[in-house]
């Protein structure tokens, strides 16, 4: 990507994701920091990712979209255990549900080629979040794993 511009004031701030632009008109959405430790889809993050849709789905010069981790051998280890523990009825748990798939559905749905390049842990929601991007590429190697976690304890 060449002269790469920040937008907004999101670039390389921790608990968010950042956005970057390039003058060819190739978006990156790096889904942290690069001196987070793990990612987690945080409410923070996932407002952050809502809002980089969003604005992205208003850009005429958009050609493409990269969705990635932070740095390499990091992507996404699903959503926030907290996030997770704080729920206590059914309709909370379908509502964090339900919010999820709707912004994974925005990025999905941006009319051009959405790719998640994925290097590291790739679980639970960032795994639901890359099925609904219409490319996925993930490193070889023994950081990248891709799966459901959340399958074993019946969530």
């Amino acid at each position: 990507m060449t002269e790469t511009a920040r937008v907004h004031d999101r670039s390389a701030r921790p608990g968010v994701c950042n956005l970057e632009f390039g003058s060819d008109g190739i978006a990156v959405i790096r889904l942290g920091a690069p001196d987070e430790g793990m990612i987690t889809l945080t409410e923070q993050r996932l407002d952050s990712l809502e809002a980089a849709a969003d604005e992205l789905a208003g850009r005429d010069d958009l050609r493409g979209v990269i969705v990635t981790g932070p740095r390499p051998g990091m992507f996404a280890a699903g959503a926030d255990i907290g996030m997770i523990q704080s729920v206590t009825t059914p309709e909370q748990g379908a509502e964090g549900a339900v919010r999820g798939t709707t912004i994974f559905g925005k990025l999905g749905a941006l009319p051009v080629p959405v790719v998640a390049a994925i290097d590291g842990p790739c679980l639970g929601g960032a795994l639901e979040m890359s099925l609904a991007l219409d490319y996925r590429i993930a490193a070889k190697g023994n950081q990248t794993s891709i799966g459901l976690p959340e399958v074993k304890p019946g969530i």
